[in-house]
């Protein structure tokens, strides 16, 4: 556990610089975009006489921003090992491979995503507070309307940030050069793959998520031929998914150790 414990300082001690800058972007840009949504929303409002104040709109900042961690963050994490001068550097660390590839690992994919899901909750609940306090606003719970709420957003965080970080994990130490877009061409080709897939089973509804679906009866005029999704078919589809995502990690992790071996 010291080891542990001391390859965690050494990663926050070298990369805070970058946990912090990035963290002040989001947040601001989140700020920004925010505001700039709920100027937006009381222009309307003269118009309509309702503020509209969406958690699905609010949430967006939140989404890219993970999304652009799970992109950015594996090769930050790696990019030490990449070079030959600090790859010995960082291997003459006293560690084993799998402390210092789990370190990794509990940083970027981790702890991140915790720390600035609680931030953005923070922003949240400060937001909807000032909203409330609003003389002209009426509040309502999403779920009034049929909408997303808060924690329905952290499990698609949770997913995205999963499904990228995994791939990305996995891409920069298995391609050697130029690893960053092999690495995107192959994640995107695997965005084309689901969304094929999606559209081939149902392309009203999603497969993974939703109990109804419907194919495509009348080209061009919008009627679909509606049949309840099979509930076999999203739970093989959803281990399919998580099993991918252990194995891509798993990929990462020996790939990792090979690059000691060499």
């Amino acid at each position: 556990m010291k080891q542990i414990g001391l390859l965690l300082r050494k990663e926050w001690t070298e990369k805070r610089t970058f946990f912090i800058f990035f963290t002040i972007v989001a947040l601001l840009i989140s700020i920004g975009v925010i505001s700039y949504y709920c100027y937006v929303s009381w222009i309307n409002s003269v118009d309509t006489g309702y503020f509209f104040f969406s958690t699905e709109a609010f949430m967006m900042p939140y989404i890219v921003t993970i999304f652009v961690w799970a992109i950015i963050s594996p090769y930050i994490a790696f990019r030490d090992f990449k070079k030959r001068k600090s790859a010995i550097y960082e291997w003459l660390i006293p560690a084993t491979p799998t402390q210092k590839w789990l370190v990794k690992w509990f940083i970027y994919c981790v702890l991140f995503f915790i720390f600035f899901t609680i931030l953005y909750g923070i922003l949240y609940y400060i937001s909807a507070q000032i909203v409330d306090k609003l003389d002209f606003v009426n509040t309502y719970a999403p779920e009034d309307f049929g909408l997303p709420s808060f924690s329905h957003f952290i499990g698609i965080g949770t997913v995205i940030c999963l499904m990228a970080q995994s791939i990305f994990f996995a891409g920069v130490l298995f391609f050697n050069k130029f690893s960053m877009f092999f690495t995107t061409f192959s994640f995107f080709l695997w965005v084309f793959f689901m969304i094929a897939l999606n559209s081939i089973l149902g392309e009203y509804g999603s497969i993974f998520f939703d109990t109804v679906l419907g194919v495509e009866a009348d080209e061009g005029m919008g009627y679909y031929a509606i049949h309840k999704n099979s509930e076999n078919i999203k739970l093989l589809l959803t281990l399919l998914f998580y099993i991918g995502i252990f194995m891509l990690y798993t990929l990462s992790y020996f790939k990792f150790k090979e690059k000691e071996i060499r």
